[in-house]
């Protein structure tokens, strides 16, 4: 005979509980009266449609949805949730699987905690919490998620994913990391604002781990240890922070910004990485700064209090640094590497005597500047081809070269 088609299951009122599989539909406005959990699911395979109706809560402590013992294959979709404590809160020994949460709009203290979750998907959820907004495990996808503050500020993470994870078109502010995220995990197109601790973290036990693309972070000017992007791999990106902008191995096209002042900035870089290329990086310390003693920077701009491009023993390719020191420093330059090359060195303002535009072991095709009357070295170099320095009002000179090839006011050897 002929199957009768059913629909799903129409839910009207809470508290409510799902214990077998299926379909479920909310189909009006609801309301929980006391506290406790709004909708608990204790059964895999289940669809829960909100409807995009209002579901509130009218006393502090409440949870809207609950998923206890360590559910599987859940779709939760299109509601309006406020007056709420949590949205979903799980702890850390509770391994949901494969979860979905989309389109649902929240307001409270937290938002979707579940940190020993695996495979969660967390689709166009947009939370104004006080607390934290989104901490789940491996293998997460984030996709189009809002986490903002329930008044001046939060106090919690912003979007918290696991090793193997992604989080794509997002936004938060405020709170302590703004992004934070584990080993081979990736933020894309995604903005960060007004975080306290790190704007966007990828890491692991090894260091920065992961990969940042066109993204944004800018840190509140109050906290002065802070990072605006930290990361493995950074490219197309924009990191500011009171302490240092952008922290990697490898960063491209990008834009990081540290310390404009401090007590002591020293330790302020604009940019901190291994590689650096086509970027532009600036702070109250160093405008560029390699991690390893072998770093590469290439078609970049570096600008600091203290030096401007430093990489101790790399290479400076087709690059410009510029210092313009202040009175707390001593030795600064424009440039510091073993290897110059078709590049230009700055010291716009007083340094010591020790103080050099460009400082290398070898120095080629490229042009050192000093301003500044007390600094005696546009140029310090074992070897210089092809380079000239400028000291003072336009003068060629001031280079200390002791190797120079075709180098003028210098003989060659």
């Amino acid at each position: 005979g002929p199957v009768t088609a059913t629909g799903p299951t129409g839910i009207y009122s809470l508290p409510y509980a799902i214990s077998a599989s299926g379909s479920y539909e909310l189909r009006n406005d609801v309301t929980l009266a006391e506290g406790g959990t709004g909708i608990t699911i204790t059964a895999d395979h289940v669809s829960l449609d909100l409807g995009n109706y209002v579901v509130s809560a009218s006393s502090f402590g409440s949870t809207a949805i609950g998923l206890p013992g360590n559910r599987r294959g859940i779709i939760i979709r299109g509601g309006l949730l406020e007056g709420w404590s949590y949205l979903l809160n799980e702890g850390s020994e509770e391994t949901d699987e494969n979860v979905l949460l989309e389109d649902i709009r929240f307001t409270g203290v937290l938002g979707v905690i579940a940190p020993g979750s695996r495979a969660y998907t967390v689709r166009r959820v947009s939370l104004m919490v006080v607390d934290a907004g989104i901490e789940v495990g491996d293998w997460a996808r984030v996709e189009g998620c809002d986490v903002f503050a329930l008044g001046k500020a939060r106090t919690g993470d912003g979007i918290v994913v696991g090793a193997n994870s992604s989080v794509s078109d997002s936004r938060v502010e405020s709170g302590r990391d703004g992004i934070r995220g584990g080993d081979a995990s990736m933020v894309v197109g995604s903005v960060v604002q007004g975080f306290g601790d790190h704007g966007i973290r990828l890491s692991d036990s090894d260091g920065p781990a992961g990969r940042v693309d066109r993204s944004t972070a800018t840190g509140s000017p109050a906290e002065t240890g802070s990072v605006g992007i930290v990361a493995r791999t950074v490219s197309f990106s924009y990191g500011a922070s009171p302490a240092n902008g952008i922290e990697g191995s490898n960063v491209s096209f990008s834009t990081g910004l540290g310390a404009s002042s401090s007590e002591e900035p020293r330790n302020f870089k604009g940019i901190q990485a291994t590689n650096v290329s086509y970027s532009y990086g600036e702070s109250a310390g160093f405008g560029i700064r390699t991690n390893e003693d072998l770093g590469i920077v290439t078609s970049s701009m570096g600008r600091g209090e203290g030096h401007g491009i430093s990489t101790s023993l790399g290479s400076v390719l087709n690059s410009y640094g510029a210092t313009t020191p202040t009175e707390s420093w001593g030795v600064v330059s424009g440039i510091t590497a073993r290897l110059v090359m078709n590049s230009s060195g700055v010291i716009a303002n007083e340094g010591s005597e020790r103080s050099s535009a460009i400082s290398a072991s070898i120095v080629t095709s490229s042009y050192g500047d000093a301003f500044g009357k007390s600094v005696p070295k546009s140029i310090s170099a074992d070897v210089g081809v092809g380079s000239f320095g400028i000291f003072g009002l336009g003068v060629i000179g001031g280079m200390d070269i002791d190797y120079p090839y075709n180098v003028p006011t210098l003989s060659s050897p």
